[in-house]
């Protein structure tokens, strides 16, 4: 039998996140998308290699790594948007 575990929840999140920022492009889901990346990754590691000792502090690690670069990713993506608005604002203002 299937139970919808705190995993699923958490990876539904993710993509619902996911979904409302690509399609509707807020600004503040770029933390949300970047820390929902960071706890999938940390809970699947969890529920993948609990019980296994000193494995989990090298899972913690990486799940340290993977969301710094969440945060960069979203970091260098707002900040690619906001450039991308500004050359294209300047280029039709420049053209009046």
């Amino acid at each position: 039998m299937w139970i919808f575990s705190f995993n699923d929840f958490l990876i539904f999140f993710f993509f619902f996140y996911l979904f409302l920022f690509y399609y509707y492009s807020f600004r503040f889901l770029n933390f949300l998308v970047s820390v929902e990346i960071s706890l999938v990754f940390l809970f699947l590691f969890f529920s993948v290699f609990i019980g296994y000792g000193e494995m989990n502090f090298m899972l913690i690690f990486l799940s340290i790594i993977a969301c710094g670069v969440a945060i960069g990713l979203s970091v260098m993506v707002s900040w690619m948007r906001f450039f991308d608005k500004t050359v294209y604002s300047l280029s039709t203002i420049s053209s009046l």
